[in-house]
C-alpha cells in the first residue's frame, strides 16, 4: 500500500511538473554521442549502483527539462553494465568491454552504452534517465550537457557496420577476427530490428582461409569459440581439408537474468526469436496468448549473411550453412526462409522440430495451442506462418514445395538420445514428397558422434559443386536406397543413406529452351569401406532452382535419357502445369546418363518470357492492393520482373529507389484488365524499393539484388 501511494504521489507531482528526488533517485552524467555508419552511439558515466534501467529519449529539439520528455520519443532501454560485452566475456572467461572503433580503447566498467539506428537524416537530441528497478521509480531530472545533449547529433541513413573488437589464433592456425554487431529495436529497410527492448551487442567471427578473391562463404551456427568448427561431423573443417574459403561463426544468445552463475547468465532462442513483448532480461515472462512472434534471431543471422555478401570478398552464389544439433536446426530454418540465397546446407544431428511445452519455451513462443503468428510469410499465400508450424521442419519443406530449397545434407544417429531417432524417417519422407534435394545419412552414432559408422569425409558435401544461381536435379524414390526404418532405432538398416549412391556434375546446361545434366551412380563408403556396388538403379528426377529453363504453363516439354554412349534409353513428354518438373522411373548407371529436356516450339534465338528466373515467383511480395489486383516481383540475372494481374484498366507508375530515396528508374504504363509483365533493370547489388501507383493502388516493396 505504501509503495502504491508513493507511485501515485510521484505520478501526481510529475503531472504538476514538480520533481522528486531521494535515496532511490539516480542520474547519469557525461553523456556523449558518436555517429558512424548509420548509427548513433551514446555513452555516459553510470551511477555506482546496480539493478538500474537506463531509458533513452530522442527529439528534434533540445531536451532541457523534464517537461521536454513529454514531447520526446522514447527509444528503448539498456540495463547495468551495458558497456561490457557480456557474451564474449562469458565464452572467453574474462571481462571484455566493447570498443566503438577498431583502433580505440575499450569502454570502461562505469560506462553505459546505447546504440540507435538512424531512421532519417537530420539533427537530433538525446537524453538518458534512470529507473530504479526495485521500486520502478524513474528520475526524470534533466541536466543539459550532463544527461542530455546540448548539441544535436547530425545523423544520416547508412548501412550500420559491425566493429572489429579482437582476434585470436586457434590451434588450427586460423585467425578468428571478432566483430561486435549492434542490434537495435528500430526496424528500418537497411537495418531491421534485431531485438525488441533497446540495443544489445551480438558477436560473430570471421576466418579467411587462402588468398582467393570472392571466396565461398561458410556460415556456422555454432557459437564463437574454436570448438565451433570441431566435433561431430566437422572433421573436414577442423583438419582444414576445406580451404580457400571464408568462415563466419554466429551465435544464439539472450542475456537472461543473474541466476547466481554470473551477471546475466544467458539463454538461447533456438535460433528463432521470441514474442514481441518478451523481456530478455528476466526468466519470469508470462505465456502470451496473443501477439506476434518476431524472428529476431533469424533476422540478425540473415542480415549478417547479406552483410558478408556485400562487404566481404565472398562469392555470393556460394553461401553454405553449417550447424550441429540446435545449430543444425537453425541452418535448416534459415534455408527455409531465404532458400534463394543459400547454395547448400550441412546439418549434423539436427532436431527436425523446435520448441517444447516447457515454461522456458512457452515464455518465448506461447503455447502450441495458441500457435501465434510470426513475421515469416508463406511464400505461396502471403499469410503469416504460425510459430509452431515454422519450427516444424516437416511442415516447412511442404510450405516450400513450389519454390524449392537449397540442397540439404543431414546426418542423424539411431542412438541419439538427445533428439531421438523417432521423427527422422518421417522428415526424410516429407523431403521426398516435396521433391526437395537431399542426401540423408544415418548410422549408430549418439548425439556427440560416438559410435558413428560414417567418417566425416564420407558425409561432408562436395560444397563447391553447389551454387545458388545454378539449377540442379533432385533425386527421390531411388531403388537402391538403404532402409532407415519407421522410427524405431531397431527397425531398418543400422546405417545407410538416402541418395547416397547418386550424384550429378557441373556440366548442367540451363537455357530458355533446353535443360540437360549428367547424373550417375557413385561409390559409397562407410568407415573407409566401399559398400556393395551397383551398376544401375531407377529414381525420380525433379528440376530445381531453374534459372532460364522455365516453360510457360500449357507448353509441351519433351525429355530424353541418354546412356554413356549417347544412346537414348528412355524418353517421354509432359504438358507443363506449373511448379517443379518431375519425371519418374529414370534409369541411372554407374557410367552416367545425360538427361535432356526441351520445350516444344521454342526459339533459342528469342528472349521469351519463360527466360525469367521464377525462383521467387510464388512469393506475393506483400504487393496486395485495396482491389483484387496482385503483383509479384521476380529477381532475375539482369534485374527483376514484375508480374501482375489487374482487375481494372489503369495508368500505373513503376518507380525504383535506392535506400537514400534517390529515384533510379521509372516507367508509366497503361494496363488493361488481366495479366501483364514488366522488366526492370538491375541497379547493382544491395537493397532497393519498388513503388507502384495507380488509381486504386499504392504499393511499396523492398527488393534485394
Amino acid at each position: 500500500m505504501i509503495l502504491l501511494l508513493r507511485k501515485l504521489l510521484i505520478a501526481f507531482l510529475y503531472f504538476l511538473g514538480i520533481g522528486i528526488t531521494g535515496a532511490n533517485a539516480f542520474t547519469v552524467n557525461q553523456l556523449q554521442s558518436l555517429y558512424q555508419d548509420g548509427q548513433v552511439f551514446l555513452t555516459w558515466k553510470s551511477p555506482d549502483k546496480t539493478n538500474l534501467r537506463y531509458n533513452v529519449y530522442r527529439s528534434s529539439t533540445p531536451i532541457n527539462t523534464k517537461n521536454d520528455l513529454k514531447h520526446s520519443q522514447y527509444i528503448g532501454d539498456v540495463r547495468d553494465s551495458s558497456s561490457r560485452n557480456v557474451r564474449l566475456s562469458s565464452v572467453k572467461g574474462k571481462t571484455v568491454f566493447i570498443k566503438l572503433k577498431a583502433d580505440a580503447a575499450p569502454l570502461k566498467s562505469n560506462n553505459g552504452l546505447y546504440v540507435i539506428t538512424c531512421t532519417s537524416s537530420g539533427s537530433f537530441y538525446y537524453a538518458v534517465t534512470v529507473i530504479t528497478l526495485s521500486d520502478n521509480f524513474e528520475d526524470k531530472t534533466i541536466n543539459p550537457g550532463s544527461n542530455s545533449l546540448s548539441v544535436g547529433v547530425m545523423e544520416m541513413v547508412a548501412d550500420p557496420q559491425p566493429i572489429y573488437q579482437d582476434s585470436a589464433i586457434w590451434k588450427t592456425g586460423d585467425v578468428a577476427k571478432y566483430y561486435a554487431q549492434f542490434a537495435t529495436n528500430q526496424n528500418t529497410p537497411h537495418y531491421p530490428a534485431m531485438c525488441n527492448q533497446g540495443s544489445y551487442v551480438y558477436n560473430f567471427y570471421v576466418i579467411k582461409r587462402g588468398n582467393f578473391i570472392h571466396q565461398p562463404l561458410f556460415v556456422f551456427y555454432e557459437g564463437l569459440l574454436e570448438n565451433s568448427i570441431k566435433g561431430n561431423g566437422l572433421g573436414q573443417f577442423e583438419n582444414k581439408t576445406i580451404t580457400n574459403c571464408t568462415i563466419m561463426g554466429c551465435d544464439d544468445w539472450l542475456p537472461g537474468p543473474d541466476n547466481g552463475t554470473g551477471p546475466q547468465s544467458g539463454d538461447k532462442t533456438f535460433w528463432i526469436g521470441y514474442h514481441e513483448n518478451f523481456d530478455m532480461y528476466t526468466d519470469s515472462n508470462p505465456t502470451s496468448k496473443t501477439g506476434t512472434i518476431r524472428t529476431y534471431t533469424q533476422t540478425r543471422l540473415i542480415h549478417t549473411i547479406l552483410w558478408a555478401d556485400k562487404y566481404l570478398s565472398v562469392d555470393s552464389n556460394k553461401v553454405y550453412l553449417v550447424g550441429v544439433s540446435a545449430g543444425g536446426f537453425g541452418v535448416l530454418i534459415t534455408a527455409n526462409i531465404i532458400p534463394d540465397k543459400i547454395a547448400a546446407v550441412y546439418a549434423v544431428v539436427p532436431p527436425v522440430h523446435g520448441g517444447t511445452s516447457t515454461d522456458e519455451d512457452t515464455q518465448l513462443y506461447g503455447t502450441a495451442e495458441a500457435n501465434l503468428p510470426t513475421d515469416v510469410l508463406n511464400p505461396d499465400t502471403g499469410d503469416s506462418i504460425r510459430i509452431w508450424d515454422l519450427m516444424e521442419l516437416r511442415h516447412m519443406v511442404d510450405v516450400n514445395k513450389r519454390r524449392g530449397l537449397p540442397i540439404l545434407f543431414t546426418v542423424h544417429g539411431k542412438n541419439d538420445e538427445t533428439i531421438t531417432w523417432t521423427t527422422k524417417p518421417s522428415f526424410y519422407d516429407s523431403l521426398k514428397v516435396s521433391h526437395q534435394g537431399t542426401t540423408f545419412f544415418w548410422d549408430q552414432r549418439d548425439h556427440d558422434g560416438k559410435g558413428a559408422n560414417f567418417l566425416d569425409n564420407e558425409t561432408t558435401p562436395a560444397f563447391y559443386l553447389y551454387n545458388s544461381t545454378k539449377s540442379f536435379p533432385v533425386f527421390s524414390n531411388c531403388s537402391i536406397n538403404q532402409n532407415p526404418g519407421s522410427g524405431d532405432p531397431a527397425n531398418g538398416d543400422p546405417y545407410g543413406a538416402i541418395n547416397g549412391y547418386l550424384d550429378f556434375d557441373s556440366s548442367i546446361v540451363d537455357q530458355p529452351c533446353t535443360w540437360s545434366g549428367r547424373i550417375f551412380l557413385k561409390k559409397m563408403y562407410v568407415n573407409g569401406v566401399v559398400q556393395p556396388a551397383y551398376k544401375n538403379c531407377t529414381a525420380d528426377i525433379t528440376l530445381r532452382r531453374l534459372q532460364y529453363f522455365v516453360p510457360i504453363e500449357g507448353s509441351t516439354v519433351k525429355w530424353s535419357n541418354y546412356n554413356s554412349v549417347n544412346k537414348r534409353v528412355q524418353h517421354g513428354s509432359l504438358v507443363y502445369a506449373g511448379g517443379a518438373i518431375t519425371i519418374t522411373g529414370i534409369k541411372i548407371t554407374d557410367a552416367g546418363n545425360k538427361i535432356e529436356f526441351d520445350i516444344s516450339n521454342c526459339s533459342r534465338n528469342s528472349e521469351p518470357k519463360r527466360s525469367v528466373n521464377l525462383k521467387d515467383y510464388n512469393t506475393p511480395s506483400n504487393l496486395i492492393g485495396e482491389n483484387t489486383s496482385s503483383f509479384y516481383i521476380i529477381p532475375i540475372i539482369t534485374g527483376a520482373v514484375i508480374r501482375f494481374n489487374i482487375s481494372d484498366a489503369d495508368n500505373l507508375e513503376f518507380r525504383m529507389y535506392d535506400v537514400m530515396g534517390t529515384l533510379l528508374w521509372n516507367k508509366s504504363l497503361y494496363v488493361v484488365p488481366g495479366k501483364g509483365e514488366l522488366t526492370l533493370p538491375r541497379p547493382g547489388s544491395g537493397m532497393y524499393f519498388i513503388e507502384i501507383k495507380g488509381t486504386s493502388i499504392a504499393l511499396v516493396q523492398k527488393v534485394i539484388f
